[in-house]
């Protein structure tokens, strides 16, 4: 620790003998913005830009109102995977590609549809992303 102390001291040393300092005008030392004065600590002056004007939140064009979304379709529902197999006792047996399966009331099948009655006559599901209900007609002759 000591070394990097006395180490900074002697680059402070050896800087404070590079910089030219001015002579003192008898008031506090206060930099010079006047020009060039060969010091390493005062900026070169720079020409203005021609046609500069800063950009300030009333001068930014104004961009046109971002047109609202259109609306979209109304969600479809895809065609419904299932269809009625027939019975086996009390159990009513639903078909979906070459797979049978037995179905109960509150069953979730594939994660998309839930079983919501069944009677004589039909199967009631629920297409549970939509909230949107199907029968299944027991006679298999139709499903709406």
């Amino acid at each position: 620790m000591l070394v990097v102390l006395a180490f900074a001291a002697a680059l402070v040393l050896w800087l404070g003998q590079r910089i030219p300092r001015e002579p003192d005008s008898g008031g506090a030392a206060a930099p010079s913005t006047s020009g060039p004065t060969g010091s390493l600590l005062t900026l070169p002056q720079r020409p203005s830009l021609p046609g500069y004007r800063p950009v300030t939140p009333e001068s930014r064009p104004k961009s046109p109102p971002m047109a609202a979304a259109p609306p979209s379709p109304e969600a479809q529902m895809p065609p419904v995977p299932y269809r009625y197999a027939g019975r086996l006792g009390s159990e009513v047996l639903l078909a979906k590609d070459a797979t049978v399966i037995a179905v109960a009331r509150g069953e979730v099948l594939d994660g998309r549809y839930r079983v919501e009655a069944i009677d004589d006559k039909a199967v009631t599901l629920m297409y549970l992303p939509l909230a949107r209900t199907v029968v299944i007609e027991i006679d298999g002759a139709a499903s709406r």
